[in-house]
């Protein structure tokens, strides 16, 4: 072997040691493999899922028949109302009318009750699976979303679509490689008391509370209506002003829903960011949401500053003090 090349090797060689001594600084004892999956995707996806979807399909078409049977079974109930004199067959198509609302009534919760069960059961079966997954890894940890969820988005630590193909098999497969998803720290916040005590969340619980007094008000008048509607013996408008005011109400719910969902997710963005701004120079540190069952202690190491986030967010406490809220840390740069 000439001088030359015997130094090429033993650079490289060098080299090579010098990245295997850095892999092994950068991967601490703590450090812990973490991957998500979103439980309520996989419901749906899964062949079990996708079974049972079409089984409620076929009973939703069945249940709705018997929906519309009913409402026109009513709306010529209404007719025969409003057109009869006769105060006696009056209250009978009353009650027959009011017998039927409450069949329409028992038949939506029916429906709303199988798929509850329906989704609970395998719901269940995919949280037993997870269980087993996990039982087999070492040093990774599969986590469902609900019971902790990161605040920025991990799109290479998501396994939603290899518990699919993984559940669908009911063979526990071999973990991808993702290097992204090593955890040194895990910094838990509730983001329920962020969004409560914070001056951002005050920001997205005004605009709610807006939408809300904006739908209120229109009700209050659509209500009112209906009030004077009645005092002047007006029955047939009192009707036709009810059925919108309870459709009216139904399309508010929506669309307070939307707002509040909306409201939400603005929030996630703010508080996402600020965060990430706050840890910027800490290596392989995870902010992860409470959930449904915790399951912290499972997780490696990890502190609460859910009130260090909340004094961080409105100028009470800076990003160093993280640090002393948890020691864990170290200093930025330091791992």
């Amino acid at each position: 072997m000439t001088n030359k090349l015997r130094s090429v090797v033993l650079l490289v060689a060098v080299l090579m040691l010098q990245s295997l001594c850095a892999w092994g600084q950068a991967r601490p004892k703590t450090a812990r493999r973490l991957y998500f999956v979103n439980l309520q995707k996989a419901l749906l996806e899964t062949r079990e899922g996708k079974h049972a979807q079409a089984a409620l399909r076929k009973l939703f078409k069945q249940k709705q028949a018997e929906v519309e049977l009913i409402f026109k079974k009513l709306e010529k109930l209404k007719l025969a109302v409003e057109k009869s004199a006769d105060p006696a067959l009056r209250s009978r198509l009353e009650q027959e009318q009011k017998s039927l609302q409450e069949t329409f009534v028992e038949k939506q919760k029916m429906l709303n009750a199988s798929s509850e069960r329906t989704s609970q059961l395998l719901a269940e079966r995919l949280q037993a699976f997870v269980k087993k997954a996990n039982a087999s890894l070492s040093g990774s940890t599969i986590v469902d979303d609900r019971d902790h969820r990161p605040l920025e988005a991990l799109p290479d630590c998501d396994l939603t679509e290899w518990l699919i193909k993984s559940y669908d098999s009911q063979i526990v497969r071999a973990l991808p490689v993702r290097p992204g998803c090593w955890f040194d720290v895990l910094l838990f916040v509730d983001q329920k008391a962020v969004l409560e005590r914070s001056q951002l969340g005050q920001v997205a619980k005004i605009v709610v509370q807006k939408k809300h007094k904006e739908f209120q008000a229109e009700l209050d008048r659509r209500t009112e209506k209906v009030k004077q509607l009645t005092a002047a013996g007006k029955q047939e408008q009192v009707q036709a002003e009810t059925l919108r005011l309870h459709s009216q109400y139904t399309q508010f719910h929506r669309d307070l829903a939307r707002a509040e969902t909306e409201a939400l997710l603005r929030f996630q963005d703010e508080l996402t960011k600020s965060l990430s701004q706050a840890i910027a120079g800490y290596q392989r540190v995870l902010f992860l949401t409470h959930g449904e069952k915790p399951i912290a202690e499972k997780l490696g190491p990890h502190c609460e500053v859910t009130e260090w986030v909340i004094s961080y967010l409105n100028e009470q406490a800076s990003r160093a003090d993280l640090a002393t809220v948890c020691p864990a840390l170290g200093s930025p740069g330091g791992k």
